[in-house]
């Protein structure tokens, strides 16, 4: 729902004249719209690197995703050095309360995984996302 106010916030900007801000606004919709995919990053490296399997491509991402997260599964830190660090957040025990019934429940606690964006990954994202 939120996509749907942003694109219209969009189209009144443009219809008002108020260009400026306008293509980056539509680029942060249409990128949260179309993720890239995991499909789409073995064939973009492998456009990149032409010297390389497309198969080769593909088994290097599946085993650098499942390190990853066969580290997490075990509460370890995964850092890519000027990338980020994948990481376990634990959230403990709390007591809510249900919506409709205003009824307190307990919520056990549980372990997420969390992504923090290196200093050169922040950087570089700002940079391009501030060109328009």
């Amino acid at each position: 729902m939120k996509y749907l106010s942003g694109i219209a916030t969009l189209l009144n900007n443009v219809q008002t004249g108020e260009e400026q801000g306008c293509l980056r606004k539509f680029t942060q919709i249409n990128s949260m719209l179309n993720p890239m995919t995991r499909s789409e990053l073995i064939s973009a490296l492998a456009t990149r690197h032409p010297d390389l399997n497309h198969s080769d491509v593909s088994s290097c991402v599946i085993t650098l995703l499942n390190s990853i997260s066969e580290a997490l599964s075990r509460g370890r830190r995964a850092e890519i050095r000027d990338f980020g660090t994948f990481e376990v957040n634990r959230h403990p025990p709390r007591k809510a309360r249900n919506p409709k019934t205003g009824e307190v429940i307990c919520v056990p606690s549980k372990s997420v995984p969390h992504f923090r964006a290196g200093k050169e990954l922040r950087e570089r994202v700002d940079y391009l996302l501030n060109l328009h």
